[in-house]
């Protein structure tokens, strides 16, 4: 069980993961021990800047063990080492790449 950040295409588990890291428009935080899921908007959504190394540092509020996404930026990696957080690469739907990291199943994901 674990805490994953999931960057989305859609607002919910059965969207598809974001091509790139920092320009997905939403953010799932999935908790797979406590079987919640919290939905994060890009802040640029609310017309604020931020740049990749603030994105990761607002999402580390979650606690996340593993950030999911198409792809990451260098300053993405190099944030996310110093904060000890996993990026993975993964395709498809959200619900199915927490499923693959956490080892679970969760609604919406595979059966």
């Amino acid at each position: 069980m674990m805490k994953v950040v999931v960057a989305v295409q859609e607002p919910y588990l059965r969207g598809p993961i974001a091509p790139e890291f920092e320009v997905a428009p939403y953010y799932l935080a999935v908790d797979t021990l406590a079987g919640r899921t919290t939905l994060f908007l890009h802040p640029v959504q609310f017309q604020v800047a931020y740049t990749p190394a603030g994105l990761v540092q607002r999402l580390r509020d979650f606690a996340p063990e593993a950030v999911v996404a198409g792809s990451f930026s260098l300053e993405v990696h190099q944030v996310a080492s110093t904060l000890q957080i996993e990026l993975l690469v993964a395709h498809g739907r959200a619900a199915d790449a927490v499923d693959l990291c956490a080892g679970t199943s969760l609604p919406g994901g595979r059966a």
